[in-house]
């Protein structure tokens, strides 16, 4: 499982010498966005990495990745629902994550552990979405 999900894209202070400093930030460049959905808190999970949108693949995918999805994204989580099998309809071009396996108490889903960016064992068919629920939301999934 992979570990690093952040990137290194800014610097942090570090003295070589009296002289001479370096400086790296630690940074999270990860977004994500609800696709195809029948509202805007639901659909297919997409991740932005690397100036590219992609899927996240479903296996392994619950109500603890949903929650922290629907967090990251600002909207209700508490009832937050994890939805497979493309429900949303397939993503084209990159599948970015697979394996996910968040707690559910993370703030974005980069923190979350996973088999590491664009390493997977998935089809399309197996895009993860979610629906943004909190305790007096109704739902109802169309297929």
């Amino acid at each position: 499982m992979g570990e690093n999900k952040t990137s290194f894209s800014k610097p942090l202070p570090y003295i070589l010498s009296p002289t001479i400093s370096i400086a790296y930030f630690c940074e999270t460049d990860t977004h994500v966005r609800l696709v195809n959905g029948s509202s805007s808190n639901r659909g297919r999970v997409e991740v932005f990495i690397h100036n590219i949108w992609g899927t996240v693949c479903d296996d392994s995918w619950t109500e603890n990745e949903a929650r922290v999805v629907c967090r990251q994204l600002g909207l209700p989580y508490h009832a937050a629902q994890a939805i497979g099998g493309a429900a949303f309809g397939q993503g084209s071009g990159h599948i970015w994550l697979d394996n996910v396996n968040c707690t559910g108490s993370e703030s974005t889903l980069d923190l979350c552990r996973h088999a590491g960016w664009g390493k997977h064992d998935c089809e399309p068919s197996e895009d993860a979405g979610v629906a943004c629920l909190d305790c007096k939301t109704p739902f109802t999934l169309q297929l």
